[in-house]
């Protein structure tokens, strides 16, 4: 789109606005400012530096705006070429002309390099609630919506506040007081124990609240993590460009009530596993073993007790990790956990982990010293959420259907009417011939066959998808690493055993340290480090056939 112009217009509650012949690429970072929601003009303002590149102007303000007819701007598009209409109030996004094949997910490159290397990206990650119509005529501006507008919103001081705290005291003190809780001495027994903080996180999760008029909690967990997510993988991509991230201004108007992204969906359930374990303990301490009375200075004191453990808690690194409040509002912030990266906008604390004990291949890229920045924790723990789905419920999963839930354990080997039988489905231990035969490096070398024949493997990768040079330039070796930690996550969601990781990230650490050093030949070379880099794969693709195709992709780029 390089040298062409477009028009934009840009309907806000209040007024519309229109720039006539913008640059292309400014239409596309504009509608990649869309893809945070944004409500107002003021919002635009906020969020322009974590979408605008370099030749862009210094702020949304300077760009060429003025206030025009909305009737007078809609006639005008049946003169022009190009043009694209954004509307906060509707939340609709209409695009014609240059703009055709412009889609709600995608990265588009607005700037090369001298060696004519893409170097400038931005992605255009529309809000669920939000529409795109592309080939768009111009009378379709004034036209309603295809789907009513229904935004999701989280209502973070009823998850995180009193009314949590609340439904703990009283399921705890109420089993307390049955004549269940007189037969069991619960917090003496793990197996007890486990069940009973399943059963207190369910309820909550699941039970209509009256608060909600009837909705259950569950539905403000979810919503939105998806959308949040892509957010913040946008934003690693300046690493990868070599600039600063931009957090999302706690100024933002939606910054309190936006979805949960899946970060801060873990932590949040962490919390509740966290608060309602504690409060069984508490019980334990208060009321030993024989009668036990439950009076009113118990809900109270327990009450007090919970909130300052949550608050505690949050503010605490778990295992020399993040602590989960900054864990949180990174994803609020729609950012990545780094350290040692500029962010504009956010205040890193101290972190004392150690990346070189961390199973974050990013984490032990710093411990090598091969990057200006480092990621601290990659959402590893928290946003892959591995544990969330070892209790197979649909209560506690990550997915927000039941349908999608129930899709995923088919997928899995699960059976609606008999338990999932480990030895007898699981691939990692008996993986069916057809799969198996099909080696690592066969799978690459298909790479070049037609996208429709590539499509049962896409999307490969979750995160960055450029194709990264190595092993010379900055961006790719972070690029190679940011797919080394999504296949470490994958892994580790399906139980790779630790040395297995431990193994994966030595030999991949190795073939980068020897290539960083010039080697070209022999043991320990870059040569022998890739083909024992290779190797390794292809032992794992065996293991785990359902990873071929990351495991092909992540070989075709050594």
């Amino acid at each position: 789109m390089d040298g062409e112009t477009t028009t934009v217009v840009l309907v806000v509650d209040g007024g519309c606005f229109w720039a006539v012949d913008l640059e292309s690429d400014w239409a596309v970072a504009l509608m990649a400012m869309a893809s945070e929601d944004p409500n107002t003009w003021r919002d635009l303002v906020l969020v322009w530096e974590r979408h605008a590149y370099p030749a862009m102007p210094a702020q949304f303000d300077d760009l060429p705006w003025e206030a025009v007819d909305p009737v007078e701007a809609r006639e005008a598009l049946d003169d022009q070429n190009s043009w694209v209409w954004i509307d906060l109030v509707d939340k609709r996004v209409l695009a014609s002309g240059l703009f055709d094949e412009i889609e709600r997910n995608d990265v588009y490159s607005l700037s090369e390099d001298k060696r004519g290397r893409e170097c400038w990206q931005v992605s255009i990650d529309l809000a669920p609630w939000w529409e795109l119509v592309v080939e768009a005529e111009p009378e379709e501006v004034a036209a309603p919506r295809e789907l009513p507008l229904e935004v999701r919103r989280t209502d973070r001081d009823f998850l995180y506040g009193r009314p949590l705290l609340e439904h703990i005291v009283g399921r705890v003190l109420d089993f307390v007081a049955s004549d269940r809780g007189a037969k069991m001495d619960a917090w003496s027994d793990r197996t007890n124990l486990h069940d009973l903080v399943l059963e207190v996180h369910r309820e909550w999760l699941m039970t209509p609240h009256p608060q909600l008029h009837g909705v259950i909690p569950r539905s403000l967990v979810h919503g939105g993590a998806d959308w949040i997510d892509r957010l913040g993988r946008s934003q690693s991509r300046r690493a990868v460009d070599q600039k600063g991230l931009v957090a999302l201004s706690a100024e933002f108007s939606n910054y309190e009530v936006a979805p949960m992204g899946r970060e801060e969906m873990v932590a949040y359930s962490d919390l509740c596993r966290e608060v309602i374990l504690e409060a069984w303990r508490w019980a334990g301490r208060t009321f030993p073993r024989g009668p036990r009375v439950v009076e009113a200075r118990h809900g109270e004191e327990l009450l007090a007790y919970l909130q300052s453990r949550a608050e505690a808690w949050l503010q605490t690194e778990q295992d020399g990790e993040a602590p989960p409040a900054l864990v949180i509002e990174c994803s609020r912030r729609r950012i990545p956990l780094l350290t040692s990266v500029p962010v504009r906008g956010i205040t890193w604390p101290e972190l004392h982990g150690s990346a070189t004990d961390c199973e974050c291949p990013i984490c032990r890229w710093q411990a090598d010293q091969m990057a200006g920045g480092t990621f601290a924790d990659l959402s590893l723990g928290f946003g892959e959420s591995q544990w969330m789905e070892l209790d197979e419920e649909f209560a506690f999963s990550m997915y927000e259907t039941r349908e999608e839930w129930e899709e995923q354990r088919m997928d899995l080997g699960y059976d609606d009417d008999e338990e999932f039988d480990d030895e007898d489905e699981d691939w990692s231990e008996d993986p069916p011939a057809e799969v198996v035969a099909q080696p690592v490096g066969r799978v690459a070398a298909e790479k070049g066959k037609s996208s429709q024949e590539q499509d049962p493997f896409a999307p490969i990768w979750s995160g960055v998808s450029r194709e990264f040079e190595l092993p010379d330039d900055f961006a790719g070796q972070l690029g190679l690493t940011f797919l080394m930690a999504e296949l470490v996550s994958e892994l580790k969601s399906r139980r790779a055993s630790a040395e297995e990781i431990r193994e994966l990230n030595e030999r991949f650490a190795e073939r980068r340290r020897v290539r960083a050093g010039g080697g070209d030949s022999g043991r320990g070379s870059g040569r022998g480090a890739r083909k024992e880099f290779g190797d390794y794969l292809e032992g794992l693709a065996s293991q785990y056939p359902d990873l071929i195709p990351r495991l092909a992709d992540l070989q075709s780029r050594i």
